[in-house]
Parts: structure tokens; C-alpha cells; sequence
């Protein structure tokens, strides 16, 4: 906890710097402030939530159902009738009539106009017994997605640590030929002061001098290229810690620790068990077997248990009904199976395993497509290990041919052309040497993103 809030108190030491005071950046700040800022990992975290929501959902099918409901329906019926229809139960008859006189009222009739009310409230629970296991296993299959979607916030973790990395490495590059180029700079400056001078003593031509200053100008506008490389290779490295362009900062000099290429059995378990898109397949293939089962649930009767209470009342507080029913409370147990639905089950099935299928397939794809990055990448840290070697004895050679031949020019033995020249190799070769050297931290970047370190 303490190292988490310093490391808090560290990046927003570095967010609120002014705009003219520069906040110098490790590369291990960067990847912090990366991880923290970047749009992309808060996305894959909040598709976390997701997933995570998924298992509440599927674990709600082993707790009951609860439902509560209340009506009240008014109903008024009016109309008119015969009471003829109803003669034999409506007679009459007193004892003063004749046998043969009929019933007296069958020549009228009746206006009916009533009103009800009825209200009902319940209270009814379901809870399932028995379902073919198909909540079980849908259940794992929503924590196996859960895995698999953490595995996925994992990568893009990855990802952004080997984004930061690269683009902190395309920065010092930058820089490292910014400074290669004002060096060029400094010293056709040196040598032009050096020929005016032997220009005047009669040592040189005008034509050795014009030739300094055509190389001078080219030197300057190849600074100029440089400063504005290094510049775009700044806001590459703010875009890609997620810091606001107009931020000034600065950067240290950084060093990855070299890999063990020669062990490449080691390399590749490193691979096979640390890589989380990897990790996600494997997780997804368990929560499509687990989907599988789920749906051969289908072809299990189902069963479950049903309780209920009404009240029933004739006004809308539930009162009234005394001479009558005035609730109900049951129970039951009621199973379901069904015979057939049109292959409908079967076919749902089919596809979950065809889902399965499909991500063996894309697991094995991708295994194979990143153990080929995992080789390449190897390569090319080899390539660049013996390049920066070479580069490097190149440097001082050429560090040594341009003292020397500094030397001879001044005693006369050689002339500005050959002095140019060295130049030239001393300045191909710094570009080299340096180029060699941030190609080997970014192969050693690239490795470690493939075995996720």
C-alpha cells in the first residue's frame, strides 16, 4: 500500500508540472502513468465488469423467484329483460287466482343495472429443483468468461508496457541523432573557423572553403530534420502514456537488461504459460464445454416448485366476501419434459460445440502466429547484438581515422576533402553505432512483450 501511494504522489507530482519546467521521466514512471492513464485498459476493465456481472446473472438461478401482485377491477353491467324468461322461478300466484289464470308478471319486464368491485393481491414464489444441471454449467461457463476477460485487461496491460517502452526508445533514438547531428554541426563549425584561417595564410583555396561551408549547411539543415524527429517522437511517447502534448518532459537514459536468447526452450514455456491472450483461449474453450453441457440440459425434464397466497377482497382494500372465499394458498411441485420441438434443441447444441470447435481452432492459430513473432524476435535481437558490435568497433576506427587524418590537414599532408571525409565516416558511423544500440533495447522490448515479463 505504501509503494502504491507513492508511486500515486510521483505521477501527479509529474501531471502538474508547469509548462516550463520539465518533469524528467524514467522509463518505469512511464509505463506507471501509462497503465494508469491509457483510455485502452479503463475499456478492457470496464468489459471486465461485464463478465463479471454475467456470473451475478447466472448465479441467480439458484435462488428463488418472488413475485407480488395486486389488482382491482370495478365492472358494471346494465341492461333490460323479459321477466317471462324467468316465470317459472319469478311465479306469483296468490290463492285468490284461478289454476288457469298464468303467471301474472310474464307480460312485464326488467331494467338490470349493478356494479362490482374485486380485488386480489398474491404472493407467489418458484423455485427450481431440478433443471438437468444446465444452471450448474452455465454458471462455470460465466466464471470461465470472467477468467478469460481478466486475461484480456492482462494483455492490454501488455500491450501498453511495450507501446511505452518502444516509443521511449524511439525517443532517446531521436535524441541520440539530434545530438549526432549538432556534433556534425560543432565540428565543420571548428573546421570552417580552422580554413578561413589557413585561407588566409595561403594554405587553402576558396574552393576548400566554399566546399566546408556547403557541408556546414547540409549539416545544419540535417539538425534541423533531427530536433523536429525528436520532437514528434515526444508526443508518440506522451501519446503513448496518455499525457496532454503541451506537457514538457525530459528523459533518462535507459537500459533493458538483456534476454537469454540461447535458452529458447525456456523462452518458449516462459511464452506458452505467462502470454494472456494465450491464457484467454484456453479459459474461453472451458467456458464453451461448459456451454455444451449447458444446453444439453434441454433434454432433462425440468423441475420446480411453485408457491402462492391470494387474498381476494370485494372493494380495493381487500375487504368483503364474508359469506365467501376469502383466500387461497397453494402449493405444487410441477414437472416439465419436453418430447420433442422441432430439432430445435438439437440444434443448439450443435452450434454451442461448433463454438467450441472454433476457438480450439483460433487457439492454435494464434499459438502458432505468436511462437512465429517469438522466433523472429529472436532473430532480430541476434541481428541487432552483432550489429552494435560491429557498429561499435566501426566508431572507433572512425573516431580514430578522423583524429588522425585532423592531424595531417593541419601539417599539410592532406587536404579539406579528406577531412570532410572523415567527418563524414565519423558521423555515419556515431548514427550507426546509436541506431544498433536502440534496435537492440527494442528487440529485447519485443521479446518481453511476447513472453509478457
Amino acid at each position: 500500500m505504501k509503494k502504491k501511494a507513492v508511486t500515486t504522489i510521483l505521477c501527479a507530482l509529474i501531471l502538474l508540472v508547469s509548462g516550463t519546467q520539465a518533469a524528467a521521466l524514467t522509463l518505469k514512471e512511464a509505463v506507471e502513468l501509462g497503465l494508469k492513464k491509457r483510455a485502452t485498459i479503463k475499456e478492457a476493465n470496464y468489459k471486465h465488469q461485464v463478465s463479471k456481472e454475467k456470473v451475478r446473472e447466472a448465479r441467480g438461478a439458484f435462488l428463488p423467484s418472488l413475485d407480488l401482485g395486486y389488482t382491482v377491477s370495478r365492472t358494471r353491467v346494465k341492461g333490460m329483460f323479459d321477466i317471462s324468461d324467468y316465470g317459472d322461478q319469478l311465479s306469483l300466484k296468490s290463492p285468490e287466482e284461478g289454476a288457469g289464470t298464468g303467471n301474472p308478471l310474464s307480460d312485464f319486464t326488467m331494467n338490470y343495472d349493478e356494479t362490482e368491485t374485486t380485488s386480489a393481491f398474491s404472493i407467489m414464489a418458484r423455485y427450481n429443483l431440478f433443471k438437468g444441471f444446465g444452471d450448474l454449467n452455465a454458471l462455470k461457463a460465466a466464471q470461465f468468461a470472467e477468467e478469460a476477460s481478466k486475461e484480456m485487461v492482462n494483455a492490454r496491460k501488455a500491450d501498453v508496457i511495450y507501446g511505452v517502452r518502444l516509443a521511449y526508445f524511439n525517443a532517446l533514438q531521436a535524441r541520440s541523432f539530434m545530438g549526432v547531428a549538432k556534433k556534425a554541426v560543432a565540428m565543420l563549425k571548428q573546421q570552417l573557423s580552422d580554413s578561413r584561417v589557413m585561407y588566409k595564410e595561403g594554405m587553402l583555396t576558396k574552393n576548400d572553403l566554399l566546399e566546408v561551408k556547403v557541408e556546414l549547411a547540409s549539416a545544419k539543415q540535417k539538425e534541423i530534420s533531427a530536433k523536429a524527429n525528436y520532437q514528434k517522437a515526444l508526443d508518440s511517447l506522451k501519446r503513448a502514456i496518455g499525457l496532454p502534448l503541451s506537457q514538457k518532459i525530459t528523459l533518462q537514459e535507459e537500459t533493458l537488461t538483456p534476454v537469454d536468447v540461447n535458452d529458447y526452450q525456456n523462452l518458449r514455456n516462459q511464452f506458452l504459460d505467462r502470454r494472456s491472450e494465450l491464457r484467454y483461449y484456453r479459459k474461453m474453450i472451458l467456458a464453451a464445454q461448459k456451454g455444451v453441457a449447458a444446453e444439453k440440459a434441454r433434454f432433462f425434464p425440468r423441475i420446480d416448485l411453485n408457491l402462492s397466497y391470494n387474498k381476494i377482497g370485494e372493494n380495493a382494500f381487500l375487504e368483503g366476501r364474508d359469506n365467501g372465499v376469502t383466500s387461497i394458498t397453494s402449493g405444487m411441485v410441477a414437472m416439465r419434459f419436453n418430447l420433442f420441438r422441432g430439432e430445435r434443441d438439437y440444434a443448439k447444441v450443435r452450434q454451442a460445440r461448433y463454438r467450441e470447435l472454433a476457438l480450439e481452432e483460433e487457439y492454435q492459430e494464434a499459438q502458432e502466429e505468436m511462437l512465429l513473432q517469438l522466433n523472429h524476435a529472436i532473430r532480430d535481437y541476434k541481428v541487432a547484438r552483432d550489429r552494435l558490435k560491429v557498429a561499435r568497433e566501426a566508431l572507433a576506427q572512425a573516431k580514430e581515422y578522423h583524429r588522425t587524418t585532423t592531424v595531417q590537414v593541419k601539417n599539410g599532408l592532406k587536404t579539406t576533402s579528406d577531412l570532410l571525409d572523415a567527418r563524414y565516416y565519423l558521423t555515419r558511423a556515431q548514427y550507426q553505432e546509436r541506431l544498433a544500440y536502440y534496435n537492440l533495447q527494442k528487440a529485447i522490448a519485443s521479446i518481453l512483450r511476447i513472453i509478457e515479463e
